[in-house]
């Protein structure tokens, strides 16, 4: 499901519900977000101080409404996340999680050279 450049947060939300509610059970859905990225000060009482989030053409979308909306699939199903954006390290993570509650999912992302993409905390193939 394709959306415009110029996708609203909830058009994005919406769409990801969409795909997860009409997958196979054994399904492969691929997100690929190009855009802007950012960090912003973390929601109190959160899992970390900064969250990052995409920017969308209306406003933001938090790494953790992320990870809410990425739980609606199936733990059968496969996901192939590819986040071209600063701040897209850890825009889809699942630290300190129990891997097997979630859809099998690879995540793509950049970080600053040197750093590692912390998306899982035993990182992964473009960690370095």
């Amino acid at each position: 499901e394709a959306l415009t450049p110029n996708a609203t947060r909830n058009e994005i939300i919406s769409a990801i519900e969409d795909v997860a509610n009409k997958l196979d059970d054994d399904g492969f859905c691929l997100f690929y977000f190009h855009g802007h990225g950012d960090s912003v000060l973390g929601d109190t009482g959160g899992d970390e101080l900064k969250d990052q989030v995409l920017v969308c053409s209306d406003t933001i979308l938090k790494d953790d409404e992320i990870t809410s909306t990425l739980r609606l699939f199936k733990n059968t199903q496969r996901i192939l996340t590819i986040v071209d954006s600063c701040s897209s390290e850890t825009v889809i993570e699942w630290p300190g999680k129990q891997l097997s509650d979630f859809p099998q999912i690879l995540h793509l992302a950049s970080s600053h050279d040197g750093d590692e993409a912390g998306a899982l905390p035993q990182g992964g193939d473009f960690s370095n």
